[in-house]
């Protein structure tokens, strides 16, 4: 539940925040409160990818915000209100993709190749550990990031 209230606060203090470098550490924080949340159900490995590129793309971040120049204003209110309820509806949606994807049957025929190709492929017998190393590592990255 700590944990939680970590990815809660960094989010909500990388909204409320004024200053860009103080935002993008406040959603570093969120980031590794999710590399926290990864460890505890058991996806060290998964937890270690979220820990070094949130510290990468925050350290980018920070190099990059160094180089912009300073913020002038901020928009009006109708149009703060018109891209909070935009990005409400966007996270609404993806949201109710996720939960219909989590009730949809997945085919057994990929989990049994999967089992198939492991050794003689990528030469290792840890499954999970290959499919996220070896067959989709790429995908894997994406989809922590």
């Amino acid at each position: 539940m700590l944990v939680v209230g970590l990815i809660v606060a960094g989010a909500v203090a990388g909204a409320a925040v004024r200053r860009p470098i103080t935002a993008v550490m406040a959603i570093g924080v969120t980031g590794l409160g999710i590399a926290l949340v990864f460890g505890f159900l058991g996806g060290v490995d998964l937890a270690i990818t979220q820990l070094l590129v949130e510290t990468l793309i925050v350290l980018l971040l920070a190099g990059a915000l160094v180089h912009l120049p300073r913020y002038a204003r901020s928009s009006p209110a109708p149009a703060r209100l018109r891209d909070a309820l935009i990005a409400g509806l966007g996270g609404a949606v993806a949201g109710a993709v996720v939960l219909v994807a989590a009730t949809v049957d997945h085919p057994g025929h990929v989990a049994g190749a999967m089992l198939q190709w492991a050794v003689p492929e990528a030469h290792g017998r840890n499954v999970v550990n290959v499919i996220l190393v070896d067959f989709r590592a790429l995908d894997t990255l994406g989809e922590i990031t």
